[in-house]
């Protein structure tokens, strides 16, 4: 049966903002670390999130202190597999391949992880649509700003309905208490990186400078795949 309510949904504290509005806002305004962060301590607590075939981009402190990780759905002993650090940085990537045989448990938080990557990723788009807006604002070109060229206009102005139907959706199923579901998380992923992909082109060079917007744009991409099941991005 289908939990129409899962548990930590709604509610962040007592002024009502629900824990994924405010992760949402923390990847705005202080970017990945900190919103992934919350969502890992809101969503699976203590445990290392990994995606169907083992990868995970987490905080620092949870790569180092967790001792349990999620694979998909079932939690093993983090000792019961091999793992790989892939790198690091502002957070940490790393591969966890679990021994299958050695005695999984069943985990939940699934449905709250996958919506909740969703939030966070909404909300690092919106904050590199305003370092966007911020930076073409600013370029002049003749006596207009790049901003008000037609074409840039044209451009914010489909990433900002993006991010206005992405929002729109996910406000829809936590107000209904039910889970997104993973075909409508998947086409919501897609639609982020596209809107990513095309700030990023307005940006130009700027956009690539190591620990700028491009970093971070090219992280929340990373952490949509390592969490999509193989084959279902394509369909």
């Amino acid at each position: 049966m289908t939990n129409r309510n899962p548990a930590g949904l709604r509610r962040a504290d007592p002024a009502g903002e629900s824990a994924m509005s405010a992760c949402r806002h923390t990847a705005r305004k202080r970017g990945l670390a900190p919103a992934l962060a919350m969502l890992c301590a809101h969503a699976l607590p203590e445990l290392l999130p990994c995606g169907p075939l083992g990868h995970a981009l987490v905080p620092t402190e949870l790569a180092v202190s967790a001792n349990r990780v999620w694979v998909d759905g079932a939690v093993f002993a983090r000792s019961a597999g091999s793992e790989t650090t892939l790198a690091r940085g502002t957070v940490v990537a790393l591969r966890h391949v679990p021994e299958r045989d050695h005695g999984s448990q069943p985990g939940d938080g699934g449905e709250l992880w996958r919506s909740g990557l969703v939030w966070l990723r909404l909300g690092l788009s919106e904050g590199l649509l305003d370092h966007c807006v911020g930076y073409l604002g600013g370029r002049r070109c003749g006596d207009t700003t790049l901003l008000r060229q037609q074409m840039v206009m044209g451009s914010v102005a489909d990433v900002l309905i993006e991010h206005q139907e992405a929002g729109a959706v996910l406000a829809e199923f936590e107000g209904a208490g039910l889970p997104l579901p993973e075909a409508t998380a998947t086409h919501l992923q897609r639609q982020l990186t596209s809107a990513g992909r095309t700030l990023l082109r307005l940006l130009g060079a700027s956009g690539f400078v190591a620990g700028g917007p491009g970093e971070t744009a090219y992280l929340s991409e990373l952490l949509a795949e390592a969490h999509t099941r193989p084959g279902s991005a394509r369909e």
